[in-house]
């Protein structure tokens, strides 16, 4: 996973694998089936990468997965919120 950052001229490559252990939050790598821009093994090396790390591979989509298939990309969005809170929801207090 490489991002490119200008600063200046030439364009520098930044190198973010580093990073992904370091990331505590819930994380879902959202992958479009079509898409030529990331490839599986390269989404299968950042979920490995990833703690907790989730993958899901939107069908009907080539690179913007909201764009292309909002439907599925809500639904996996509601998944992964489902998966992290459902094992808390027994502590949790609702209002109203």
């Amino acid at each position: 996973m490489r991002d490119r950052i200008c600063i200046g001229d030439p364009i520098v490559p930044l190198d973010l694998w580093p990073a992904l252990p370091k990331i505590a939050c819930s994380k879902l790598v959202v992958r479009a089936a079509e898409t030529d821009v990331l490839d599986l093994d390269v989404a299968f090396r950042m979920i490995e990468n990833l703690p907790d790390g989730r993958l899901v591979e939107i069908e009907r989509a080539e690179h913007l997965v909201f764009e292309d298939n909002p439907e599925d990309f809500i639904a996996a969005l509601v998944l992964l919120y489902l998966a992290v809170i459902g094992p808390l929801a027994r502590h949790l207090v609702w209002i109203g």
